[in-house]
């Protein structure tokens, strides 16, 4: 597949927005797979347009699942925003997406042992 061009990927990035905005399953699941094709390079986007406070929950919802979607191997593109206010929106909708949001990066994050175990098994007993 060719490369697109930066205008390319702002047009369709405007009309994936657009198709996640209408209320229809399969419209947005197309957009959805329009997310995925796009890559990494929106989700910045996206977690802007979520936040944005004059969007309804649905919106919002239909975003995060996007968002979602992109996230595991870029963890780091979603960490420097605070996606804990999802987790207290007033619409109950949005605090589940949330949730999976956060689920799906716990999921994708390794776990790091304890430091006292990792210092124990690199630490060799003396030969006297």
């Amino acid at each position: 597949m060719a490369r697109l061009s930066q205008q390319a990927v702002d047009n369709l990035f405007s009309l994936v927005l657009e198709s996640l905005r209408i209320d229809d399953v399969l419209l947005n699941e197309h957009a959805l797979h329009a997310v995925t094709d796009l890559g990494p390079p929106i989700l910045d986007r996206l977690l802007q347009r979520a936040f944005h406070p004059d969007i309804c929950p649905r919106y919002r919802v239909r975003l995060l699942q996007a968002v979602t979607v992109l996230c595991p191997g870029h963890e780091q593109c979603v960490d420097c925003y605070d996606i804990d206010r999802f987790l207290e929106d007033p619409s109950p909708r949005v605090r589940r997406a949330g949730r999976e949001l956060h689920a799906r990066i716990r999921a994708a994050t390794p776990v790091m042992p304890p430091l006292s175990t990792m210092l124990a098994s690199r630490t060799t007993r003396r030969d006297a």
